[in-house]
């Protein structure tokens, strides 16, 4: 399989679920409309980009990050902003 680099500004986040029922909601801007709250289970991977266009995530229960900083490990609320100041 042939990875292509990633030109743009986007990073992403690989977020693997460490029990039944994590949920991820995206935080919009406030002109951006409101995307519905994904529910995973334990093992279950999401992969979140992270851009200007939203200013973050919110993720409840416990999950496992993996950035290309490293691995993160989390339990309970965590959110994850773009760093895009408006």
């Amino acid at each position: 399989m042939d990875i292509e680099k990633n030109n743009s500004n986007n990073e992403y986040v690989i977020v693997k679920a460490l029990e039944n029922g994590v949920t991820i909601s995206a935080i919009a801007h406030e002109d951006s409309d409101t995307e519905m709250p994904v529910r995973l289970d334990e093992g279950e991977l999401y992969i979140m980009r992270i851009s200007s266009l939203l200013r973050g995530y919110k993720l409840r229960g416990e999950v496992e990050l993996q950035t290309k900083l490293g691995i993160i490990k989390g339990d309970s609320n965590i959110i994850v902003e773009s760093g895009h100041v408006e």
